[in-house]
């Protein structure tokens, strides 16, 4: 049986029972007794059914560093910028046990994201959800409070690409370079730049004429899967005089770490150069990132489907994909199926004239007319100045 009880000094009523051979109390923030009493009868009944359960006290210390471990699999960059926004969080509500996050202490801490971007504020909020998601799983907290605050709605943005003709020039540009293969092979296979430094010769196939998009000991594709893209016969002429066995296709030429793998901030330092030395402009981040998109929508408009497209860019889901493509980019010719098939003959002589209406008489030009003569007249394009409907 469960009994309740007030504590001195305090106006909450308690309850006290027994559960799987613990002495649990609690409070039941409430100060009507009638209340209270249901309460209590209400856990009796749970207790007895064999549906009662009782969250576990975990401390937010110990939970962050469970939540730190089912995480580890995932990529270190990914792993730091969600931990540094978990952090701020946590610093903010000034708890020390999980259960006592509330929706408010969340959207306390999202006023500081109001003045962001709006990708930047559903990030923040996609992040506390996940943070809390687990408690939920392993009963630490009935409900999760993040999951009422709704995201911002965000414009679908336009999809940029290179055109063919930047394309020449940003292969001009880079003729004497030595990114040049490392630009010409993310022009034809769309690559991501990480993928592209770890590159290393074995991973082309000459014979089957593809390429191995593969998982190694110092690197992970962004997903953790392997794929494969087609050489095109373009992209191999180009590639020869640089084809090697083995070793890494695009290694450092110079300096103290020649031969070396790249950084990733060398290439993305030296890309920018050869942008302006093209001509070529491009929004700020998305330099190595715009041939994918150019690839992509240049396979779209030759034809190619969505999902061999989706699987040649390594995308989870089909989703991901058409985000990249955007709009169409060149002329359907299925829009000629609006055609009505039928020819309305020779073009009549347009005549533009003036009509007022004043005092139920209509005037061209000056001239008065009845409304029956009006009516009768056959113009093709008449220009109306204070007309009025009769």
């Amino acid at each position: 049986m469960a009994s309740l009880f007030k504590i001195k000094g305090r106006t909450y009523w308690y309850v006290s029972y027994f559960f799987k051979g613990k002495r649990i109390a609690k409070s039941l923030r409430t100060t009507d007794s009638r209340l209270a009493r249901k309460l209590r009868a209400e856990i009796e009944f749970k207790i007895r059914q064999g549906l009662h359960e009782e969250l576990e006290i975990k401390s937010i210390d110990r939970y962050f560093q469970e939540y730190i471990k089912t995480i580890s699999h995932r990529k270190r960059r990914t792993n730091d910028n969600e931990l540094s926004t978990i952090r701020r969080f946590l610093r903010s509500i000034h708890e020390t046990q999980i259960n006592k996050i509330t929706e408010e202490d969340i959207r306390a801490f999202l006023k500081d994201y109001e003045s962001k971007a709006p990708e930047t504020y559903n990030n923040a909020i996609s992040t506390i959800k996940r943070f809390l998601k687990l408690a939920v799983e392993r009963s630490y907290i009935s409900k999760n409070p993040a999951v009422a605050i709704r995201k911002k709605r965000i414009s679908q943005k336009e999809v940029t690409f290179f055109t063919d003709e930047e394309c020449q020039k940003i292969e001009m540009a880079t003729q004497n370079h030595p990114l040049f293969p490392m630009v010409v092979t993310a022009h034809y296979t769309g690559l991501r730049l990480q993928e592209l430094i770890y590159l290393e010769w074995r991973d082309f196939d000459w014979v089957r004429r593809i390429l191995h998009v593969r998982n190694k000991k110092d690197h992970t594709t962004k997903n953790y899967r392997n794929r494969t893209v087609p050489i095109c016969e373009e992209l191999k002429d180009k590639l020869l005089l640089f084809v090697k066995e083995e070793g890494t296709c695009f290694p450092v030429p110079g300096g103290k770490t020649k031969g070396m793998k790249y950084a990733e901030q060398g290439p993305r330092r030296a890309i920018k150069m050869i942008f302006q030395n093209a001509g070529v402009q491009v929004e700020k981040g998305k330099s190595w990132h715009k041939f994918r998109r150019t690839f992509a929508t240049r396979l779209k408009d030759a034809g190619v489907s969505v999902a061999k497209i989706s699987d040649w860019l390594g995308h989870s889901s089909l989703k991901v994909t058409e985000l990249y493509l955007g709009c169409n980019s060149s002329y359907d010719e299925d829009i000629e199926k609006l055609t009505l098939g039928f020819d309305p003959g020779p073009v009549k002589e347009v005549t533009t004239l003036l009509m007022v209406k004043h005092r139920k008489q209509w005037f061209f030009s000056g001239q008065p007319h009845s409304q029956e003569n009006v009516l009768s007249l056959d113009f093709s394009v008449i220009s109306v100045k204070n007309m009025s409907w009769w």
